[in-house]
Order: C-alpha cells, then structure tokens, then sequence
C-alpha cells in the first residue's frame, strides 16, 4: 500500500466519524428543552396541524347545518320547534367549543411565537375571523338574545358572516395543508443547509490534515532512504 492510499483511508475514516458525531450532536441540539420551545414544537407538529385541519372541518358542518336550519324555519319546514330549538342549542355549544379553541390557538401562538406570526394575509385573516366569529356567536346567543330576533338587520349580518365562515373554512384547511408542507420543506432545506456548511468545514479540516499527512510521509520516505545510503555505500566497497 502506498503513502497516498493510506493518506486516503485515514482521511475517509476521520471523515466518516466526524461525520456521525456531528450529526448525532445536530439532532440532540435540535430537540425542544424549555417548557416555551416544547410547545411551539407541539404546535409547529404534523399530528396539531392535522387536528386544527379536523376541527375547521367540524366547524364548517356545523356551519352549513346551522344555515340550513335556519333556511328551514324561516319557511315554516320545521314543525317542532322544540326540537328545533334543542338543535340550536347543541350545535351552538359545539360551535363556540371550537371557537373556544381556535382562540386559544391565537393566544398561545401569540405568547410563544409573536405577533409576527400573524403579520401576513392568512395570519392576519384567521386573527379577524375566528375573534369576530367568538364575538358574534356570543352575542346573538348570550347577550340579549330577545332582543336581536327582532332586529332583521342583525339577523342578515349573522347569517352573511356564517357564510363568511363557510368560506373560510375552506381556504384554511387548503391553507393550512400548504402551510404544513411549505413549513416541512424551509426545516429540511435549513438542516440540508447545515449538513452542507458542517461538511465544507470537515472537508478543508480533513484536506489540511491530508496534505500535512503527506508531508509527513514524504520525509519519512526521505528518513528511511538517507538511513539506506550508508548501507548502499558500504554494499559497493565489499
């Protein structure tokens, strides 16, 4: 074996183990420590981004069937109306859960994230319709709720913003799909991107070590030959 092949194998096995602690110490640095980085991790989660993606799916039923309903009392479809009323009721109580939730969405992501998380349209659009929707949905059910039947004005701009829901329900469950991939792929490009720079840095280490390997099989060479000479010298006087 010659001194540049053992150069090359001692080079790829320093590489090769550099290699591994690295990545060992990039994924350990990685996972979540305070109680703050474990729940933007929870939050930042396939398994959170796919219940959020339920949950508007539940509320956008809910939605529909509450339009429907109302479509059907106000032209007189529906005989009982205490059932009607008993349906109201617990679909109103599933409707503001999930609104409960979405709220506390918002306010956790605003504590552990930052306001800059919803300094964008869609971020910005669920901040003013889930809040809206809350506020609404407390107040035509809750809060004077005698008096708002009478109001036909009130009762237009309820059921318009429930279209509204409607609507949005859907861009954000789109939404929120392309959110999760595009989020997947900008991690995986930034660890790509670490990968890149750890082995550019490992690679000029291991190449500096490589050339002063060379040097010093060079002069070993250069050791043993002068050390031969004597002997060649004395071989030619016998």
């Amino acid at each position: 074996m010659t001194s540049s092949s053992v150069a090359e194998h001692v080079v790829v096995d320093n590489l090769s183990s550099v290699t591994v602690e690295e990545l060992m110490s990039d994924l350990q640095s990685k996972e979540p420590h305070t109680i703050s980085e474990k729940i933007v991790h929870i939050m930042e989660s396939q398994n959170f981004h796919y219940t959020i993606i339920s949950l508007v799916l539940l509320d956008l039923v809910i939605v529909l069937t509450e339009l429907v309903l109302s479509l059907y009392e106000a032209e007189g479809l529906l005989l009982n109306e205490h059932a009607l009323q008993i349906g109201q009721d617990v679909l109103f109580a599933l409707s503001l859960s999930i609104l409960g939730l979405f709220m506390l969405e918002i306010v956790l992501k605003l504590i552990f994230m930052g306001i800059h998380y919803f300094l964008n349209f869609w971020g910005m659009l669920d901040l003013i319709v889930v809040v809206t929707s809350f506020v609404l949905e407390v107040y035509f059910h809750v809060v004077d709720d005698a008096t708002h039947k009478s109001v036909s004005s009130a009762i237009i701009l309820f059921r318009f913003w429930k279209i509204l829901r409607v609507i949005h329900a859907v861009a954000h469950s789109v939404e929120s799909k392309n959110r999760q991939i595009i989020d997947a792929t900008n991690k995986e490009k930034i660890r790509a991107e670490k990968r890149v720079n750890m082995y550019k840095t490992k690679y000029k280490k291991l190449r500096e070590e490589h050339k002063q390997l060379q040097i010093a099989m060079e002069a070993l060479r250069m050791e043993r030959y002068v050390n031969l000479l004597p002997k060649l010298d004395g071989l030619e006087c016998d």
